[in-house]
């Protein structure tokens, strides 16, 4: 069988460690490779990560990549460089003293004296390298230049003024007084921060004869000068990878395992009793793997203590072992720790020193690298394992690791570390990872029958969450690798086992409880077998009410004084519907026992309702947010004409009242009239109108129509832009006879006798009168109706 120190399991009762018996025969000892990762075969087994400084900010020089099976981590950095924009501060010609300093809006101006600027304040880089500049200039030429020019002009104290650019027939003005300035690249090698801060620019305007063609505005001439700046930092590359490994190694021994005296128990562990002489603690027979030798011991401790060792059972002197080195027995021993204070929680016994082994190289310029704190570690667990500083060239560097190597999965983490302080100029060094390897792995071949660990009897609860062993790493055999499970069941009614590959699940039967057997069977291909039987019993656990919302939405809209009812889901398995309690937040909501939400809101309201059901012992819970409002109630109360006959091309006046009857004000609604259903003028708007309140709107309409009856309908909120509480009230109509016009009467000749046809002309026109009120009354318009 391979295997790994699974095999090595203890006995309590002989106090030892188990290795194979006499009756077993070692077949093969082989080397295992404990990391095979560590040879960069597989790209995705790592994950590359890191910062800049101590914090989390991204890397900015380094990287890190996986290629030709070796790990490669580079460190680039470019020259280092800072931007800094100078004014000029000196103007050395007279009446051009605003064009120093910063752009400020006010200028000089020049149309032909020439502007000669100087004296740039170069302490944030005085001393630095400079690498390059530009020259800016605010300035303003309004007018176009057919034969004038303006020239810019640099003397760098070397040799006199060189011209830089000269404007001449230009197609447009030049604008450049505010951002972006006009600007140009100026050549600064060989130049000083001193001597930058020295050039002298001239800006002249050079007239042709004649009359100028415009003239030079100048607000301020800068640089924009970028130097080298010192440099230093550092950056963490972080190459990671989880690990398990595919066999231990090592032993470790608990405290309980050992005999001892002159110690008590306490949550750490043992610790020394402070009444007693001494302290003392012996290990069990520690037996060795066939072919392995003891490497180091690593003691759990908190406090002072001398380890001792000896050959087993023999009757040898106690030699003192070495804490910082392998032992190196090739026998079985024994251990005795003597504390003088503090307290130990047990102690780990490696086999073959296990090491991590790191090989690579470094090269490139390590003149920009701080070597002092620059370096390389092999990190497991958190734990440094083996760290070197950098150095050019082949590496191979090692450290112990038994001590921090699990029997779960590992996070293993290669951390590169580039700390620099320099001038700024650019730099690249690399550092190569051939390989990281683990070694003191170790299996060999007996032949025995499979081995399980005990799964103590357990308690699960009715309807919880189930419970997983993996048998693989429970069961060991000797010439299979893989073994073969199964389970038995004693009552399957009560608990579900189920087995895939080497997983076993057991798991409660929904709505059950009590107890059952599960029998366990390990077989290897020759039929041998290992059973274990477990008792589970799974406790009886009360369901709570569920409550779903169904037809109740998240946001529930309600006028004041108005029911509404929406359906709730309940069901609760184990309670009747009936013994269900409801509560509600709201004393305006209440819920039946099947669920049925009411609603009747008393006043207005906007916030959360919460509803609990429970049932005695479990409780559940919805909510939802109740909007109660207030609304207004929009209705035409009148509508007549004046006058209320009419005759074709009379003006009618038409007067709608409109009164608000709800209990809310409303807001900015619209009046719209008709006759005939043909618009009346264009709607009206109305700001607010107060609950209770009326207002009134009148409109005129030249009387159409001869000797029929006319509709002037009147509308409220037609489009229904305010919530009422009634929407159907919002519309009045009155019918108006309009007769056709009278003909005009022939004028005629008034003579003298027509003072005698006086009486006569007054009776006609009294009766006319008065036929106008019976038609009035019998032709007039109806009474006013709200149409609905």
């Amino acid at each position: 069988m391979r295997t790994s120190l699974a095999l090595v399991a203890m006995l309590m009762a002989s106090a030892c460690i188990v290795i194979p018996t006499q009756g077993e025969t070692v077949l093969d000892i082989r080397q295992v490779e404990l990391f095979p990762d560590g040879k960069f075969t597989e790209n995705g087994a790592w994950t590359i990560s890191g910062a800049y400084g101590y914090g989390s900010d991204p890397l900015r020089h380094s990287n890190a990549w996986i290629e030709n099976d070796s790990l490669r981590i580079e460190h680039d950095r470019s020259v280092n460089s800072r931007t800094v924009t100078v004014w000029s501060g000196v103007n050395t010609t007279s009446g051009h003293e605003s064009a120093t300093g910063e752009p400020d809006g006010a200028y000089s101006t020049s149309n032909g004296p020439e502007i000669v600027l100087t004296d740039f304040d170069t302490v944030s880089f005085e001393g630095k390298p400079v690498l390059e500049a530009r020259v800016f200039l605010s300035m303003q030429v309004p007018v176009r230049l057919s034969d004038d020019e303006v020239r810019l002009l640099m003397d760098n104290g070397t040799g006199g003024a060189a011209l830089l650019h000269t404007w001449f027939h230009t197609e447009t003005p030049i604008n450049a007084l505010d951002n972006p300035y006009w600007s140009m690249q100026i050549d600064v090698t060989g130049l000083t921060s001193f001597d930058v801060g020295s050039l002298a620019f001239t800006v002249d305007y050079a007239s042709k004869g004649g009359q100028d063609d415009s003239e030079l505005r100048l607000d301020a001439l800068g640089l924009q000068i970028t130097y080298q700046q010192i440099a230093n930092g550092v950056e963490f590359v972080r190459t990671s990878t989880t690990h398990e490994l595919p066999m231990l190694p090592w032993i470790d021994i608990e405290p309980e395992h050992g005999l001892w005296s002159g110690f008590v128990a306490e949550p750490c562990g043992l610790s020394v009793d402070v009444n007693a002489t001494s302290s003392v603690w012996n290990s069990p027979l520690i037996e060795l793997p066939p072919g392995q030798s003891v490497g180091r011991i690593w003691i759990d401790e908190e406090g002072n203590s001398s380890l001792w060792w000896r050959v087993a059972e023999s009757e040898e002197a106690w030699q003192l072992v070495p804490r910082d080195a392998s032992l190196g027995a090739d026998q079985s021993i024994e251990l005795q720790i003597e504390m003088l204070d503090g307290c130990f929680d047990g102690l780990r016994v490696d086999f073959n020193e296990p090491k991590v082994v790191v090989r690579g190289q470094m090269s490139g310029d390590i003149t920009g690298i701080d070597t002092s704190l620059s370096s390389l570690a092999i990190v497991i667990g958190g734990e440094t394992v083996v760290h070197t500083m950098f150095t050019a060239g082949a590496f191979e560097v090692q450290g112990p690791a038994g001590g921090t190597l699990s029997d779960e999965e590992m996070v293993i983490e290669i951390v590169t570390r580039f700390q620099w302080a320099d001038d700024g100029s650019p730099n690249s060094f690399s550092v190569l990872v051939e390989a990281v390897e683990i070694t003191g792995g170790f299996e060999y071949d007996i032949d025995e029958d499979p081995v399980c660990d005990e799964i103590p009897d357990f308690t699960l609860l009715e309807d919880g969450a189930a419970k997983e062993f993996d048998m693989a790493l429970r069961c060991s055999d000797d010439r299979d690798t893989i073994l073969s499970y199964n389970v038995l069941n004693s009552h399957p009614s009560v608990v579900s086992a189920t087995i895939s590959g080497t997983e076993i699940v057991i798991e409660p039967v929904p709505e059950a409880s009590g107890s059952a057997v599960i029998t366990i069977i390990a077989t290897d291909e020759s039929g041998n077998t290992d059973v274990l039987d477990v008792e589970v019993v799974i406790s009886e656990v009360a369901d709570p009410p569920i409550v779903g919302r169904s037809g109740l939405p998240s946001t529930v809209y309600v006028e004041v004084g108005v029911l509404k009812q929406a359906q709730l889901t309940i069901s609760d398995i184990d309670t009747a519907l009936a013994d269900l309690t409801w509560m509600s937040t709201s004393q305006w909501v209440s819920v039946s026992e099947t669920g049925l939400v009411s609603i009747l809101a008393g006043a207005p309201f906007d916030g959360n309702v919460f509803l609990n059901v429970t049932d005695g012992t479990h409780q559940s819970n919805i909510s939802f947010r109740l909007n109660a409002t207030l609304r207004p109630d929009l209705t035409i109360s009148e509508l007549i004409t004046t006058p209320s006959t009419a005759q074709e091309g009379d003006l009618i006046s038409i007067r709608a009242t409109i009164t608000n009857l709800g209990e809310a004000d409303a807001r900015q609604f619209w009046l719209s009239c008709t006759v005939n259903d043909q618009p009346l003028d264009r709607a009206t708007m109305f700001g607010l109108l107060g609950a209770g309140n009326s207002t009134t709107h009148t409109l005129e309409w030249e009387a159409t129509g001869s000797n029929e009856m006319v509709t002037i309908s009147c509308v409220i909120d037609e489009r229904d832009h305010i919530r009422e509480s009634d929407d159907q009230n919002n519309q009045a109509q009155i019918s108006l006879n309009v007769q056709s016009s009278m003909p005009e009467n022939t004028p005629m000749n008034v003579s003298s006798e027509a003072d005698s046809e006086a009486p006569t002309y007054g009776l006609v026109v009294t009766g006319f009168l008065v036929l106008l009120g019976i038609c009035y009354l019998i032709l007039g318009p109806d009474r006013i109706r709200k149409v609905r």
